[in-house]
């Protein structure tokens, strides 16, 4: 009894040459695909990081503006003692408990405009018994929110009426407690998106310290 004889071959080199090619071609558009991924996970990754920062920011501006002490230095020429607080519309210097490594002691906060009025820069320094402007213009300034414009407001509540039926509050572009002697009752941070108007961004941060409107200037002879 015979059996057939089957005829064995193998693949020929025009059969590899196409089989390496069409496998090339799906490691490809594979690595293509994965690499098109990886850059959206990590364009979304840093889209939230960079929210998360900026709600901490935010977060951590709120809490100074509500620690804000009445922080008495003397004037160097007038022997007179002011309270520490300057704003503007796009400006705010004042000094709080409230620190960013939450350290014990006072920390003088400044806010002002970034370049060419975009973003805006937070420096912070600790604060002593003297004026701190010299150290906050030394100090590193961080650039925050880089497409967005700052628009700063001072709730002003008269303090004879303010526990009263007839109190009246308004919010002001300025506040000088060199002047007043005194400190608003809030303070109302409003960022714009340059770009995207609908983007705004709003944080009211309440101060706390409420027995500042009894301090008055001491002159020392």
């Amino acid at each position: 009894m015979t059996h057939p004889v089957y005829a064995q071959r193998g693949f020929t080199l025009l059969e590899l040459v196409i089989a390496m090619a069409l496998a090339a071609m799906v490691v490809a558009l594979l690595g293509a695909g994965l690499n098109v991924l990886i850059k959206d996970w990590q364009r979304s990754t840093d889209a939230l990081d960079e929210k998360f920062d900026n709600s901490l920011i935010l977060l951590q501006i709120e809490r100074a503006f509500q620690g804000a002490f009445a922080h008495l230095y003397m004037h160097p020429k007038e022997k007179v003692s002011y309270i520490l607080f300057e704003g503007k519309t796009d400006r705010v210097t004042w000094v709080s408990t409230v620190s960013p490594q939450r350290e014990s002691g006072l920390y003088a906060w400044q806010i002002t405009p970034g370049k060419d009025d975009k973003g805006i820069e937070l420096r912070i320094t600790p604060a002593f018994a003297d004026d701190p402007a010299k150290r906050l213009e030394k100090a590193k300034p961080r650039l925050l929110f880089e497409n967005y414009q700052v628009r700063l407001e001072y709730l002003d509540i008269d303090p004879i009426h303010q526990d009263s039926e007839f109190e009246e509050s308004k919010w002001l572009d300025e506040w000088s407690a060199k002047k007043r002697q005194s400190l608003p009752r809030a303070v109302r941070l409003t960022l714009e998106n340059s770009k995207n108007k609908e983007n705004t961004v709003e944080i009211v941060g309440l101060i706390l310290a409420h027995q500042h409107f009894t301090l008055t200037p001491k002159r020392i002879d």
